[in-house]
């Protein structure tokens, strides 16, 4: 690469400070939110960053301001060098295109757009991989009543979406538990913890508007409950629920770290409710005993 080249790529992009906006991306989402503004305003013409950032107001909820950002980068990538289809910057611009493309798609989904999720999707097959064509068409293709064999769906997460079952969703989450193995990139439940009434309780908080947004049609609730198990090999006392669009369909919960700055509705009162009924109760045994009434 020609010094020319070089410098001209010191002045669209700095790596180091990107790379350590993406390492918070799912830890701290408006902190990252925050930084990327601020890059941006420093680097306007790293569309790939602003296609993350349109990623991430997707997370967040901001849909209107994702639609705006996606159009601002399909027109200012159009005229910069650095993103053109050919030559040395030919891996910038596929790199680009992938996230303008899942953006779309993204936007598709929380509209419920189904049918035409699923005509982009056959448009753009070289940006999707398998997992997501087939999620999407099974989801799509459920929503609009064309899905074939209904009842034989293969996997567990897209058999939820289609044919849901909270007792399916109760055994796959029993998974989720110390003792058994831990699922990769997952934590596990403390033995005690009490997963179907904590279940029941947070039927209170979901659907609502306190979540995030992920992947084509999931939606992500957390919550707090302390020592609720451990993940990375830290004790926790936080846990994660992913939802199917707008729904309480359950499809997974596990427990998390480092979910202290995520909007979570604590769940603490349920295990106060325990003490005070277990007090309770000795007291009633007591009366009972010395016949107080």
């Amino acid at each position: 690469m020609s010094d020319k080249v070089h410098n001209k790529s010191i002045q669209y992009f700095n790596l180091t400070e990107f790379d350590g906006i993406m390492k918070i991306f799912n830890e701290d989402k408006q902190l990252a939110k925050d930084k990327f503004e601020a890059y941006m305003n420093e680097y306007p013409e790293d569309y790939y960053a602003k296609s993350n950032y349109a990623l991430l107001l997707i997370d967040l909820r901001e849909f209107d301001k994702a639609n705006d950002m996606l159009e601002k980068i399909i027109v200012g990538s159009k005229h910069s060098h650095h993103f053109n289809q050919t030559g040395e910057r030919n891996i910038a611009f596929i790199s680009l295109k992938q996230n303008l493309v899942h953006i779309k798609a993204r936007l598709l989904a929380i509209s419920k757009s189904y049918r035409e999720l699923l005509d982009y999707m056959q448009n753009n097959p070289l940006y999707f991989d398998s997992l997501d064509v087939s999620q999407i068409q099974y989801f799509c293709e459920n929503k609009l009543g064309i899905l074939e064999q209904k009842s034989s769906i293969p996997s567990y997460r897209f058999n939820q979406c289609c044919n849901y079952s909270e007792e399916e969703f109760l055994n796959h989450t029993s998974k989720h538990v110390s003792g058994d193995d831990e699922p990769e990139g997952d934590g596990a439940f403390n033995e005690n913890f009490p997963i179907k009434e904590v279940i029941q309780e947070i039927k209170k908080y979901i659907p609502s508007e306190n979540h995030y947004c992920q992947g084509f049609f999931e939606r992500i609730y957390y919550f707090k409950y302390e020592n609720c198990g451990h993940s990375s090999g830290k004790i926790t006392d936080y846990f994660k629920i992913v939802c199917i669009e707008d729904t309480d369909h359950f499809l997974t919960a596990y427990p998390i770290i480092g979910n202290e700055s995520l909007p979570y509705v604590d769940l603490n009162y349920m295990q106060k409710k325990d003490n005070n009924a277990k007090r309770l109760s000795r007291i009633e045994l007591f009366n009972k005993k010395y016949n107080i009434k």
